[in-house]
């Protein structure tokens, strides 16, 4: 009897593991639905939702991509060659208007830091004046920085067009040159043709300075 006692023990504490282990898969197979549900239920971001920007509106949104460039894409606008620049404010635009950018200051950098000046002002006044005389200082800094890289690019675009200018004129200039050398030795063609060797002369005379072998 004892040892069919301890036959049956088994058998009913095996039983009731058996049920608490498939009630604990159960209860997993519960939280991995509800899990795959709540997935399913977030939004996805919508097109345009944090508002829409072109191309055109790098200007207005020049401090959220400088931004987005240094702490996103960890590179200096700076340093970028103009088609590089244009390129990536393709790639922020997208971002912007798809609603995926990583941070709110990417989306409105003043009203960002407005909100994160107020937040420090609650939590502590005295540093947050201190800070925001600093920001004021690098605002400031800032400003003039792109001034002076507008000025910058300013002078060579004009640098460029006057290179441009002087070299469509140079070029013009030895085409009018080449037409008249082509007119003379026309002439000089006919009169040696026609006998009038004064003509000819004068000819080479003018030719000489181009064409080493005008007297021949």
């Amino acid at each position: 009897p004892g040892a069919q006692g301890r036959v049956s023990g088994a058998k009913m504490g095996s039983k009731k593991k058996s049920k608490k282990e498939k009630k604990g898969k159960k209860e997993k197979k519960g939280k991995k639905k509800d899990a795959k549900k709540h997935r399913k239920e977030a939004p996805e971001p919508e097109f345009g939702a944090r508002g829409f920007i072109k191309e055109t509106d790098k200007y207005d949104k020049e401090g959220e991509f400088r931004a987005w460039l240094g702490e996103v894409k960890k590179l200096d606008v700076e340093s970028l060659q103009k088609w590089e620049e244009k390129e990536l404010f393709k790639e922020y635009a997208e971002d912007y208007n798809t609603a995926t950018l990583p941070h709110e200051k990417f989306y409105n950098l003043e009203k960002w830091s407005r909100e994160e000046a107020a937040r420090r002002a609650r939590e502590d006044p005295t540093a947050a004046a201190a800070t925001a005389a600093i920001e004021r200082e690098s605002f400031n800094d800032e400003e003039e920085r792109k001034r002076e890289i507008q000025a910058e690019r300013e002078r060579r675009d004009a640098e460029y067009k006057r290179e441009t200018y002087l070299r469509m004129k140079s070029d013009s200039g030895d085409l009018e040159n080449l037409r008249e050398q082509e007119r003379l030795k026309e002439l000089r063609k006919n009169a040696y043709n026609m006998g009038d060797m004064e003509t000819v002369a004068r000819v080479n005379k003018i030719l000489a300075p181009d064409e080493p072998d005008a007297g021949r």
